[in-house]
């Protein structure tokens, strides 16, 4: 399973080679044992990716600190606005493409 894994992350972190290279290789070199510490410490990486992601994503969006959604006064939102942030489909403005 972690190999599977393994190279499910190499290929969300667009590194094909590694992809289809790293789980092969420690396998012909008989590192299979080495699997599960390498799949973890790239799912350590991917999870510094996802807090850079979403700092980086926050500090663009300008939002002062502590904006959250519940923090939201939805009485201060256009009525469409606020039908789609509730999920309510059924007031949605009808869009022609």
């Amino acid at each position: 399973m972690s190999a599977d894994r393994l190279t499910a992350l190499c290929v969300e972190f667009r590194l094909p080679t590694l992809a289809t290279e790293l789980v092969q290789r420690l396998v012909a070199g008989g590192h299979e044992n080495l699997l599960p510490l390498v799949t973890e410490i790239f799912e350590l990486e991917a999870g510094d990716r996802r807090e850079r992601r979403v700092d980086r994503l926050l500090r663009l969006s300008k939002l002062p600190p502590g904006k959250t959604r519940n923090t939201l006064d939805e009485a201060r939102l256009p009525r469409p606005l606020v039908a789609q942030s509730s999920g309510d489909t059924q007031n949605r403005p009808v869009v022609d493409t």
